[in-house]
């Protein structure tokens, strides 16, 4: 009996505004690059970061590309996409992230007018 699980979960910021992309079918997806620090520091020297780009499809990147701007802290969590391909008669293995859903970890300013007047 074998066991196979892939799920992943990934706190950062993204680098840029996601952009939308349509696709035949009518299918549509949102996608962008995930900054992500490592959670070790070498001695003397800054903390590396990951680069990991992102795709949402359906209307959950309809969303994403409402809600989410750059430099907004963001929790995803989906499946690892492992891809191929030739290159110059050489095989090229590229990953990313097939996310589910996302949260974003940060409150939003609260715009002048939507404030409510509470004496009227």
């Amino acid at each position: 009996m074998g066991y196979s699980y892939n799920h992943v979960t990934l706190v950062g910021r993204l680098t840029r505004d996601p952009e939308g992309v349509q696709l035949s079918g009518g299918l549509s997806k949102a996608v962008f690059t995930l900054a992500v620090q490592r959670g070790f520091k070498k001695d003397g020297m800054p903390r590396e970061v990951d680069f990991i780009p992102v795709s949402i499809w359906g209307k959950m990147g309809q969303v994403a590309l409402q809600v989410l701007k750059k430099g907004v802290p963001v929790l995803v969590w989906g499946r690892i996409h492992i891809k191929n391909f030739q290159v110059d008669n050489k095989r090229v293995w590229a990953a990313d992230i097939v996310a589910e859903n996302f949260q974003i970890l940060q409150a939003r300013a609260v715009e002048p007018e939507s404030v409510v007047d509470q004496d009227a």
